[in-house]
């Protein structure tokens, strides 16, 4: 496995699901109690038209960006290290 960004291909498909999901669901379940719409979002197409581009380190894809592309990236989700704190503050790794 390689470090580094690369176009998703539709192999990435679920892979880009389970991170948005859980991206979303650790920034969001425990502050408002829900996990937003855009948390379920269908990327199929988007990976088809080349629009979303993943990132990998040595584990796998570990974050994708479905806006922008591999030089400006906008919106970038990443696989949650840690559950955050009930406080609802991202827990910050180093």
């Amino acid at each position: 496995m390689s470090n580094g960004i690369r176009a998703a291909t539709k192999l990435d498909v679920d892979i880009v699901h389970k991170i948005s999901l859980d991206a979303y669901r650790a920034a969001y379940e425990m502050a408002v109690g829900y996990v937003p719409k855009p948390a379920r979002e269908d990327y199929r197409q988007r990976i088809t038209q080349g629009d979303v581009f993943v990132a990998e380190d040595d584990a796998g894809v570990a974050g994708f960006s479905g806006e922008g592309d591999r030089a400006h990236t906008v919106g970038l989700r990443g696989r949650p290290r840690r559950r955050m704190p009930a406080s609802g503050t991202p827990a910050i790794h180093q």
